[in-house]
């Protein structure tokens, strides 16, 4: 069964900028480990899902485009108890940012995630979209963006 999620039902994904990593010398390449969080609903039986932990953005900017690699994972106790291991995932690879405001750039990526249940309750996956915030050349934080659908796999 597939459904489309309203953005309201994923909570924004906002993290404050991490450390540089590592520096590539073909390219700008950093990794910044961010803090964030995420809450949504189980299409399949009406849990709620939500749990904070490690956000992983990494930006490379090289000649002739830009490439984002977005993660975030946890494990997590629902409303009724059950517990999930969420695993989203976003990649894109840009000519130019996807729009811009005052000092900063950002990429708009689409995301996959997997929402397994480590118990009886039904797994599902979801589609949806993060913003990506760039900021002096490097990622400073990200928000999930909407429309999004879910999918039940029983």
């Amino acid at each position: 069964m597939k459904r489309l999620a309203p953005v309201t039902a994923v909570l924004a994904l906002v993290a404050a900028l991490g450390g540089v990593m590592g520096v590539d010398s073909a390219a700008a390449k950093a990794t910044y480990p961010v803090h964030g969080g995420v809450g949504l609903v189980n299409p399949c039986n009406g849990e709620t899902v939500a749990g904070t932990g490690p956000t992983k953005i990494v930006f490379v900017e090289r000649k002739g485009g830009f490439v984002v690699h977005w993660t975030f994972k946890v494990k997590t106790t629902g409303s009724l108890g059950n517990r999930y291991a969420l695993s989203f995932v976003a990649n894109g690879q840009f000519a130019a940012p996807t729009g811009s405001g005052p000092g900063f750039t950002f990429f708009d990526v689409p995301v996959h995630s997997e929402v397994i249940s480590l118990g009886g309750a039904p797994n599902f996956s979801l589609e949806l979209g993060i913003r990506v915030f760039v900021a002096g050349g490097a990622a400073t934080g990200s928000l999930f963006i909407g429309p999004s659908s879910t999918t039940c796999h029983g």
